[in-house]
């Protein structure tokens, strides 16, 4: 019997854009689109899920201190992004080891950042990215692939959009 069941905790991150580290230690928070939903009839009703995407695609990035590099996230321009992080799991049997989880993306910043900042604290900055594309690897091995853009839709290997997309060709 497999058991799923492990701890995890990012010990470190690094935010770089367009190649250029930008931020460490920063905390992203991404909404990804669910799947469409319709209602199918076969001998009554079902709500399924649809092969088409419905929301938003977009990451929320929060870095402790303001610079340059940092606020050019802000700029409504098309970058590329890779946030790497390392984590440490603690397996069911107790052992610790890490891993490495990559988010690659790509969008465009969507405006002035949101900033707070207290006499005597640090200062956190807040930034929201409008994404066209999503990718995500664990250990080096794509888990998930969104592009908006050209239709795809990959979870573990498999494109849940391709037999759609060749219809369309």
């Amino acid at each position: 019997m497999v058991v799923f069941n492990k701890k995890v905790a990012v010990i470190a991150n690094l935010l770089k854009r367009n190649g250029v580290a930008v931020a460490k230690d920063v905390s992203v928070e991404f909404t990804l689109p669910a799947f469409a939903r319709g209602e199918m009839q076969n001998s009554g009703t079902d709500e399924t899920p649809l092969l088409m995407f419905d929301g938003a695609m977009e990451a929320k990035i929060t870095c402790k201190g303001i610079d340059k590099s940092v606020v050019d996230i802000a700029a409504p321009i098309t970058a590329r992004y890779k946030l790497t992080e390392v984590q440490q799991i603690n397996l069911v049997e107790g052992s610790p080891a890490v891993e490495q989880v990559e988010f690659v993306f790509k969008g465009k910043g969507a405006g002035p950042m949101s900033h707070g900042s207290s006499v005597g604290e640090g200062s956190d900055a807040e930034f929201t990215v409008v994404l066209s594309r999503y990718e995500e690897y664990l250990n080096g091995e794509e888990t998930v692939l969104i592009d908006r853009d050209l239709g795809i839709c990959k979870i573990n290997g498999v494109d849940y959009f391709a037999a759609k997309n060749a219809m369309l060709n």
